[in-house]
């Protein structure tokens, strides 16, 4: 009886042993085809792309022959100075309740640059903006609702088109309020979107709502009103918004709402 038990056992594990080798072996075929491919994807990670330099970036691209070409961007103190915070400007910011990453304009809108000076209006942050990029400082024009255009004149005076005010506003180099242009009859703004000074030494303006353009004095007085839609006249404008007056006293207008310039 013994003898018959342990040959039953025998033939068992004779017939169990192989199928046990036989199942092991696909698990090991598939460790290695998995280290494998782990050792694949190791081999063909991505690497990091390299940033380009400024003196990379121009438009159009190549074959054609560049035209333009991106010097840097302008958003901090630090970025204008071209310098980054150290450790206690770091550390004199964190106590003071200052951020060395604050933009310099929240909603940058208008520009204007003449020298080194560059003007831009910030329209969210109500205020005029000047970057004197041979100092690297920043200087603020406040007081103003909607500042949408911004332009200078040779001695420094800034004029800002304060849309939701419905009038232009005049400063000084200093940044001291000169004048703010009143209710002047048939003369009256509405929505003006742009200035721009003139050989002539005048102000012209798109008084955007009166569909026209609108001549100024230094003093803010109302001299006249050109290219009326009203009134039909030559070179009418719909909707004239953004505004370029050359050397020569000529202007460029852009009229959107005609899909013209």
């Amino acid at each position: 009886m013994k003898n018959t038990i342990r040959s039953l056992l025998l033939s068992l594990a004779a017939t169990i042993l192989p199928a046990a080798a036989w199942a092991a072996e696909p698990v090991t075929a598939a460790v290695s085809t998995a280290a494998a491919t782990v050792s694949t994807v190791t081999a063909v990670a991505p690497q990091p792309r390299k940033r380009k330099e400024p003196k990379d970036i121009v438009w159009p691209d190549p074959p054609e022959k560049p035209r333009i070409q991106f010097v840097r961007s302008i958003r901090t103190i630090y970025d204008l100075k071209g310098t980054r915070p150290g450790f206690w400007a770091k550390f004199l910011a964190f106590f003071s309740g200052e951020d060395s990453r604050r933009p310099i304009a929240t909603t940058p809108f208008g520009i204007w640059v003449r020298d080194d000076y560059v003007y831009m209006t910030d329209t969210a942050g109500q205020k005029v903006v000047r970057l004197d990029l041979a100092r690297n400082t920043v200087k603020e024009y406040l007081g103003l609702n909607t500042p949408v255009g911004v332009t200078s004149d040779p001695a420094g005076n800034v004029y800002v088109a304060d849309s939701k005010e419905n009038a232009v506003v005049a400063f000084d180099a200093q940044g001291k309020p000169l004048w703010k242009t009143e209710d002047m009859g048939t003369g009256a703004l509405k929505r003006p979107a742009s200035v721009a000074w003139t050989p002539s030494d005048e102000l012209l303006v798109t008084d955007a709502a009166n569909n026209r353009l609108v001549a100024l004095s230094k003093e803010g007085k109302f001299l006249r009103a050109l290219c009326r839609n009203k009134e039909k006249e030559e070179g009418a404008l719909s909707t004239p918004t953004n505004l370029w007056v050359d050397p020569d006293g000529g202007f460029f207008v852009t009229d959107p709402l005609l899909g013209r310039i």
